[in-house]
């Protein structure tokens, strides 16, 4: 004897989604979970699933949710590994977050965390991507920062990273040299004047990723004055850059050095 198969109800797309969203238990809110007592995985989590999301939140909401990340970053009660995620990620939200209050906060926090050896290196990671649309009233205490950093005892790992934001700071503002002649002119005297002093101790000393970065900044900055019409700049760098290569020990740099030779003059900021 066999017992009749029970009825099925018919199989539709409509019919799935209601079950799934019938099972699925409510994902929490990531602000929620970082503004409160949680431990390290959920916060790691929730850091994660904001980091992901900000960008498409209403304004306001990506306003809170940059200064919940903030408080998490500087926060001594959080664990390291939480501290230093949020560190990276509060850098990603600044450019997408247009609250100038809540921007500015999370600015001076990247800053102000550079200055802890245990954290530096995330603090740099986060100020890279921050750098790009930062307020304009941080822009000085960011180059004076990364400027006084680099002219610390460094490990190899902190000085590039902080020349990764060095150089994304110079190469996202090609107006600098116009509005900020003062900030042009100082990365111009800490960071190029030296190399042109001792081309060979230069070449020598520094690794090839910080060369290659350093370089980068340099060659950022000149081609910005270069836009403002101040072609004499890049013909600076270019007579610099002339001596280095003979020097130059690195295929990858050496390559670079070519590289910056054989470009044309950049065309003129209206």
């Amino acid at each position: 004897m066999f017992a009749p198969a029970p009825a099925l109800p018919p199989v539709t797309l409509e019919a799935a989604f209601v079950e799934v969203r019938a099972a699925a238990k409510q994902a929490e809110d990531p602000i929620s979970v970082l503004s409160r007592a949680s431990g390290p995985v959920k916060k790691l989590a929730a850091l994660e699933a904001l980091h992901s999301s900000i960008a498409h939140m209403p304004q306001g909401r990506r306003a809170r949710g940059l200064e919940a990340i903030r408080l998490v970053a500087v926060s001594p009660a959080e664990a390291p590994a939480v501290r230093a995620k949020a560190l990276m990620y509060l850098g990603y939200a600044v450019p997408v977050t247009g609250d100038e209050k809540a921007r500015g906060a999370a600015v001076r926090s990247l800053l102000d965390m550079t200055a802890d050896p245990a954290y530096r290196v995330f603090a740099l990671r986060g100020l890279a991507p921050a750098t790009h649309d930062m307020p304009a009233a941080l822009e000085g205490p960011c180059l004076t920062t990364i400027l006084d950093l680099l002219s610390q005892r460094l490990s190899d790992e902190e000085r590039v990273t902080a020349l990764v934001a060095l150089d994304a700071f110079m190469r996202t503002r090609d107006d600098l040299p116009d509005r900020r002649p003062d900030l042009a002119s100082a990365f111009e005297t800490s960071v190029l004047v030296p190399i042109e002093a001792d081309p060979a101790a230069f070449a020598a000393n520094a690794s090839p990723a910080a060369r290659r970065l350093t370089l980068a900044a340099v060659w950022h900055s000149a081609r910005n004055r270069g836009a403002n019409g101040q072609l004499a700049a890049i013909e600076r760098v270019n007579v610099l850059l002339a001596k280095l290569a003979p020097l130059e020990t690195d295929a990858a740099v050496k390559a670079q050095i070519a590289a910056y030779l054989a470009e044309p003059a950049p065309k003129l900021r209206p």
